[in-house]
């Protein structure tokens, strides 16, 4: 019987009590005694089984009638979570964290298992970016690296800029010509672009050129030109030629002509050494110099121009030019070194301006063609064998400012008819008229104070020797051994008669 019908039952029978007591005598019965054995008197209370949400109670009685607990109800405590569902494990990627494995009560939600985070992972390297080439016409890329999973761009590609074009050979536009420029230029051979324009200067190509410190260039050599007639240009690619450099053309055996422009200001020293075929040059103002054996042994040479603008020709320029007839000296030249004409035999005449203030030894020795020599006034010596063997050497004036003729100055020249020494030489140095077999007269100032050894040696002809002071003076100079060996017979003049 359950504790229902028991409570309905035991109020029934309570109920028919009071009615049977108010029947009898007219009261109520003195109150009931419980026993509590009777089952139908005891009210169980039910059991409440504990969950993980709630606690529980045991099972426990009480009286029908009084209400008292027979049996007290247990509080029982929480049970575990038992009933659990698992959280699922989550991997990381290079993006997000992951977790661990879960575990959460169904009933209550409790987390009996927390999840752990678990950290990303670095990106995959796997997929490269590749290298991209720059060219002349588009940028690059350098190298870079993507991650495989995420598509992140691990190692970030630079670009590169663009490079220079690649030069091609020279393509020419037009020809130059000696007396016309022409004009070429590169492409490259990727884009097509022009990358230099050059103009070619009118002059002789092929010709080897060198850089020089303020930008301009010097002909250095021949190079690939195979002209025979060499016109050297004005300019070389941004510069003037301004050189001509030591042995350019040195040996030189198939050059036989060359014209020299304005730009150019210096001719090296052996220049046109021995070039054996060259008989013409021509030289524009500019020039300032001519080296050293600059036209040395050039033995067809028989046109040569010395523009205004040369101030010094150096030693043995033109020594031994065989065939040169005439050479033109400027105003403006200053110095002509030692040896400059030497042996030019075929040279017949010669004009030195005033602006020469220095004629070095031997400058005119073994001319043998040269007849006449005009010297400049401000000349103030004559160098030793200046004009030694000019043996057809009829007439020189020696200028009123020279005061030193040193010794052979005019040795074996044989048709030197008549000479005036002017005063202010002191001495007449050994062998300087030594074999001048045509001398007839020699003007001698007051000034010379010695005649020395063999200075008129072998003049045979000498007949009349003018001195321009007394008797008494003569007598005072000083006389070399032999100053006047083989001469036959002459008479002194004073200039008292």
């Amino acid at each position: 019987m359950t504790s229902s019908m028991k409570k309905v039952l035991f109020f029934a029978i309570l109920c028919i009590t009071i009615i049977s007591s108010i029947i009898v005598g007219g009261f109520i019965l003195s109150k009931l005694t419980c026993k509590h054995d009777n089952e139908y008197e005891i009210e169980i209370l039910e059991y409440k089984a504990p969950t993980c949400l709630e606690e529980g109670l045991s099972q426990g009685k009480k009286c029908l009638y009084c209400g008292k607990i027979i049996k007290k109800q247990e509080i029982l405590p929480k049970t575990e979570c038992l009933k659990t569902k698992t959280l699922a494990y989550k991997e990381p990627t290079c993006l997000e964290t992951g977790l661990t494995e879960g575990k959460i009560c169904i009933i209550c939600n409790k987390v009996v298992l927390p999840q752990e985070e678990i950290a990303i992972i670095p990106c995959d390297y796997a997929i490269a970016l590749p290298y991209e080439a720059p060219t002349c016409m588009s940028t690059g890329l350098s190298s870079g690296n993507k991650c495989s999973m995420c598509g992140k761009i691990t190692k970030e590609q630079i670009e590169l800029p663009k490079i220079n074009c690649k030069e091609g050979s020279w393509i020419i536009d037009k020809n130059p010509t000696k007396q016309f420029d022409g004009l070429r230029h590169t492409e490259c051979t990727v884009c097509g672009e022009t990358i230099r324009t050059e103009i070619l200067y009118a002059g002789s190509q092929g010709l080897k050129y060198e850089l020089q410190d303020d930008g301009n260039y010097y002909i250095s050599g021949i190079g690939t030109c195979t002209d025979t007639d060499i016109v050297i240009p004005k300019r070389y690619k941004d510069g003037l030629v301004t050189g001509i450099k030591d042995n350019s053309f040195k040996y030189n055996k198939k050059i036989v002509s060359i014209t020299i422009p304005e730009s150019v200001v210096m001719l090296g020293d052996m220049a046109f050494y021995q070039c054996e075929a060259l008989e013409r040059v021509h030289i524009e103002n500019g020039l300032v110099v001519i080296g050293e054996w600059a036209f040395r042994d050039c033995p067809l040479l028989v046109t040569i121009n010395i523009p205004a603008t040369v101030k010094t020709i150096k030693n043995s320029a033109f020594y031994e030019c065989v065939m040169l007839p005439y050479i033109y000296l400027p105003d403006g030249l200053e110095t002509i070194d030692s040896w400059a004409f030497a042996y030019c035999s075929s040279l017949e005449k010669i004009e030195i301006p005033d602006s020469v203030t220095s004629i070095g030894s031997s400058a005119f020795y073994l001319c043998k063609g040269l007849k006449n020599v005009v010297l400049p006034n401000q000349l103030t010596e004559i160098k030793e064998t200046m004009f030694y063997g000019c043996s057809v050497l009829e007439n020189v004036e020696i200028p009123k400012t020279v005061t030193k003729i040193e010794k052979g100055a005019f040795r074996y020249c044989r048709s030197l008819v008549s000479i005036t020494i002017p005063e202010g030489v002191s001495i007449i140095a050994e062998r300087t008229f030594e074999c001048c077999d045509s001398l007839s007269s020699v003007e001698i100032p007051s000034t010379v104070i010695e005649i020395e050894t063999l200075a008129f040696k072998e003049c045979c002809n000498l007949s009349v020797i003018i001195y321009n002071s007394d008797e008494d003076s003569w007598k005072s100079i000083i006389k070399g051994f032999w100053w006047d060996y083989k001469i036959i017979s002459y008479i002194v003049k004073f200039n008292n008669g």
